[in-house]
């Protein structure tokens, strides 16, 4: 039901910067990007404001930023922290009833954004709640990553082939955190 140019996501036990969809706005429209990125912490602290001391940006096209989220390097496959062109969702939706639908989708709207830029100013706090279901024992609802992965490699041909070394990274991170759990 969005209705305007962008969107954005926030966990409902997680908390934004102050001025984080200013800050995404800006590299939006500084870097004529569909998709702006700023950095995410984990923290066990609802009063964290801890920022970046040195401000980085970087552009990459959509098979640079797949490799980058694939690689979890600056940004990962969650939803939140990023602002999209709310286009990019046509067609796509998050799954429901799956373990890690950011996985199902995420990387939809980055193969479809031509343009995708990442600041490194932390402006979202991913809060550790003890309870929460990333915090849970091993369920095996768990193996929806290992099918979203699957879905993945079948919808974006440049996955298993340029990008595999990133493909694979990704699969073999997930099936560990499966593990440790």
């Amino acid at each position: 039901i969005a209705a305007g140019k962008y969107i954005t996501f926030i966990d409902s036990d997680d908390f934004f910067s102050p001025d984080a969809i200013e800050y995404l706005y800006k590299l939006v429209k500084d870097h004529d990007a569909d998709v702006s990125i700023g950095a995410l912490k984990k923290t066990t602290s609802l009063s964290d404001a801890s920022r970046a001391n040195h401000l980085d940006v970087v552009r990459y096209s959509n098979k640079e930023a797949l490799e980058e989220m694939l690689y979890s390097k600056k940004f990962s496959t969650s939803a939140p922290a990023k602002l999209y062109k709310t286009e990019l969702f046509d067609g796509v939706r998050y799954p429901l009833n799956k373990f890690s639908e950011d996985l199902f989708t995420t990387y939809k709207t980055l193969y479809k954004a031509t343009s995708v830029v990442y600041g490194n100013q932390i402006i979202y706090y991913y809060y550790r709640r003890p309870g929460s279901i990333t915090a849970s024992h091993f369920s095996p609802k768990q193996y929806d990553v290992v099918d979203a992965l699957k879905i993945m490699g079948e919808e974006v041909p440049i996955v298993k082939t340029e990008l595999l070394p990133a493909y694979s990274s990704q699969m073999v991170e997930d099936i560990m955190a499966m593990l440790e759990r």
